[in-house]
């Protein structure tokens, strides 16, 4: 095989990416429970990305119980996120971690085996 192989990382999705952000600006206090969040296309702008993907951000952390979304207005920092929220939020991220670096494990063992294939 001429040249060098590079491996490819798996990035994150731009969802989690985003979602990431705010669910660490609220976790930090840094958006107090009851603030509203900046809107889609705000959130859309500031990140980079499609409002689809900013409004998927902000369902996702719905889902996880940090933000409540009311149709017509922003979403807004829950006023009481529970102990078992944080707890799911972060079992959440680990489970995300480790789909990501499975993804760079079966792309390492398919290089690897290009390689030896190919030797």
């Amino acid at each position: 095989m001429g040249g060098s192989d590079e491996v490819e990382v798996a990035e994150e999705q731009p969802r989690e990416r985003v979602a990431g952000i705010l669910r660490q600006a609220i976790q930090r206090g840094e958006v107090s429970p009851g603030d509203a969040l900046p809107s889609s296309r705000e959130l859309a702008k500031q990140h980079d990305v499609a409002i689809n993907t900013a409004q998927s951000a902000l369902r996702l952390l719905a889902t996880e119980g940090l933000v409540e979304i009311r149709a017509g207005s922003r979403a807004r920092v829950r006023k009481s996120p529970l102990k078992e929220v944080n707890a799911r939020t972060d079992l959440q991220a680990v489970q995300q971690k480790l789909e990501r670096v499975q993804r760079e494990l079966d792309s390492v063992q398919s290089i690897v085996k290009r390689i030896s294939e190919s030797s």
